[in-house]
């Protein structure tokens, strides 16, 4: 081979590294969440719902879930909680009494690279249970 030849060639392969970029960035950079139903659940039952995003060059995204009429939900003691399955993850929470009422929550699937955003609705129900003890809430004596 002479020496012209190989020098071509080692510019063809310097371009085309440059041109395309590392193969993860341009996966990432299209990172989706496919859509969710909606969901109906009842107060003290757990909802499990499943996320299952796509492009993620293999590697497991991060969770955050936010909702504007649910205060603290992504803080407090019983927030939803995310356990990652294939490429997704599936979504445990189990309502209170106070988040009765119609939700639109939005689910986030974070990476390094890349974002997806999906949003679905939750109708929390009261149902018919009686009220159960779980724990005292002030510190005085029980009566």
């Amino acid at each position: 081979m002479s020496r012209r030849w190989a020098g071509g060639a080692t510019l063809l392969m310097a371009t085309l590294a440059v041109a395309c970029g590392d193969s993860t960035d341009a996966v990432t950079e299209n990172m989706a969440i496919l859509p969710v139903a909606d969901q109906r659940v009842v107060v003290g039952a757990e909802l499990q719902v499943q996320f299952t995003v796509t492009n993620t060059a293999a590697i497991t995204p991060e969770f955050r879930i936010s909702d504007s009429t649910l205060a603290g939900l992504a803080t407090r003691t019983s927030r939803p909680t995310f356990v990652p399955f294939g490429a997704g993850s599936i979504m445990r929470w189990t309502p209170l009494i106070t988040d009765v009422g119609s939700h639109t929550i939005e689910v986030e699937a974070l990476t390094a690279k890349a974002a997806a955003v999906t949003t679905f609705q939750v109708v929390v129900e009261p149902g018919q249970a009686a009220p159960v003890f779980r724990q005292p809430l002030g510190s005085g004596p029980l009566l």
